[in-house]
Formats: structure tokens, C-alpha cells, sequence
């Protein structure tokens, strides 16, 4: 379901692989890759197969990511780091976008008590 929220840019990135001559599902290295998410198109009425309209699919997408994300972050804040989540580029570059970093939290120094 995650993978939801980038299934807009799969039309762009037909597009360009057209343009290079490979398959949607080819890489440049000559390997077919299963591009993920849902390939057919949207009927008249605006809703991918199942029932659900392809903004609302994209916005699960985005709150599942969003879930997924808020985990790791809470994983490792537990275990002791310093962890951000930072957006590092606007959705209309790229929809993967946000960035995960992670420090080791200081120990104190050494003779002083926390």
C-alpha cells in the first residue's frame, strides 16, 4: 500500500524509459524489475480497480509511508539516537523525499554525572 503514494510518477517514468528505448519494467542494466504498484489505468469514472479513486489511493499511500517512517524514527529513539525525519527535495522532483538521519546520542563525559 505504501507504494501508493508514487504510483503518480509512473506515467513519467514510462515515459522516459520509452524515450530510451527500455521497457517500463527494464532497468538499464537489461533486467526486468516488477515495477510495483497498480499498472492498470483508471477507468471513467477516475477509480483504480477495487474501488478506490487514485488521489485517495495516492494519500493512503502517503499516510502508510508516513507510519512506517514514524516507527524507524521511534525505533531508534529508543535505542538511544538522536533521529530526524527532514524532507530534503519538493514532491515535484521526486515523491521519495524525505530523508532519515540518525546520530548516537553523547555519553556524558568522562568524571561528570548525568
Amino acid at each position: 500500500m505504501s507504494s501508493w503514494a508514487t504510483c503518480g510518477m509512473r506515467t513519467a517514468a514510462v515515459e522516459a524509459s520509452s524515450a530510451l528505448g527500455t521497457s517500463e519494467d527494464e532497468s538499464e542494466d537489461g533486467e526486468e524489475h516488477d515495477g510495483g504498484g497498480h499498472r492498470g489505468p483508471e477507468d471513467r469514472a477516475g477509480t483504480w480497480p477495487g474501488g478506490l479513486p487514485g488521489a485517495e489511493k495516492e494519500r493512503l499511500g502517503r499516510l502508510c509511508k508516513l507510519l512506517i517512517d514514524q516507527g524507524r524514527l521511534q525505533y531508534l529513539q529508543r535505542r538511544g539516537f538522536r533521529a530526524a525525519l527532514q524532507r530534503y527535495t519538493d514532491p515535484a522532483v521526486s515523491l521519495e523525499n524525505v530523508l532519515l538521519t540518525a546520530l548516537p546520542a553523547q555519553a556524558p563525559a568522562a568524571g561528570t554525572t548525568a
